[in-house]
């Protein structure tokens, strides 16, 4: 329910599910099915998704965003 609250606010475009938490979702499309029911006013148009490269990705891109702003 807290992910269609702020589908609900937010209206984002889509939602990923990073560090460990992506290793151990292994059932987005249940997620996205009851999140759907909670939606309120449309339809959610959104994607859930895993990270691209893994559960480090928002390690490496806090590191590289450091390394862009020191040099």
């Amino acid at each position: 329910m807290s992910l269609a609250n702020i589908i609900n606010i937010l209206d984002p475009d889509c939602f990923v599910f990073g560090g460990g938490v992506s290793n151990e979702i292994d059932f987005l499309s249940e997620i996205e099915t009851i999140v759907r029911k909670f939606v309120t006013g449309r339809e959610y148009e959104g994607v859930f998704l895993k990270p691209k490269y893994g559960d480090a990705s928002g390690v490496r891109g806090a590191a590289r965003l450091g390394r862009k702003s020191i040099y």
